[in-house]
């Protein structure tokens, strides 16, 4: 249960975040840069005499309530880049088999294929490929195709898929 009035942040392992009050029960943290690899994830609340905490380091234990401590664990992935898809063009209905060749593809019960907005689930094939079904679309056109490892950050290359009328 947060409170809104409370200083609250995520603690990645030992670095400290603020953390943006949603509801008692929903905070939004933007985790640090981190190398590939998992952390424990918990909440604190500062309650000093509102001296700044820097988010490259847990503030003083003097002044951090813990909040959490229930050994959620938080997975940073690496970033994928996508290098090529293939086939670059399925028809509207849908259910092509897309194979995505790319860097640091992780097996990961999360990943995912973005074709313009929708989202499909991808299975792992190995470090360097995943595959997918494309999913229908309305009309003919052009969209950008991505992969996310997690389910929500995905690649920005813009590798495009082309969508044909049957």
């Amino acid at each position: 249960n947060f409170s809104s009035v409370d200083k609250l942040f995520c603690l990645f392992a030992n670095v400290a975040v603020p953390a943006e009050y949603v509801s008692p029960e929903k905070l939004i943290c933007v985790s640090p840069a981190h190398r590939f690899g998992s952390v424990s994830l918990e909440i604190a609340s500062y309650d000093g005499d509102g001296v700044a905490i820097s988010a490259t380091a847990a503030p003083p234990s003097t002044d951090l309530y813990g909040l959490t401590s229930d050994g959620v664990v938080f997975t940073f992935y690496p970033d994928v880049l996508v290098l090529a898809v293939f086939p670059t063009s399925g028809d509207t209905l849908g259910g092509s088999e897309v194979v995505i060749t790319a860097q640091n593809i992780v097996e990961s019960p999360n990943l995912t294929c973005r074709f313009g907005s929708v989202v499909v689930p991808a299975s792992y094939l190995s470090p360097m490929s995943c595959s997918c079904f494309a999913p229908a679309q309305a009309s003919e056109g052009i969209v950008s195709r991505e992969v996310a490892l997690n389910g929500v950050d995905f690649s920005l290359n813009d590798v495009q898929f082309g969508y044909l009328l049957p």
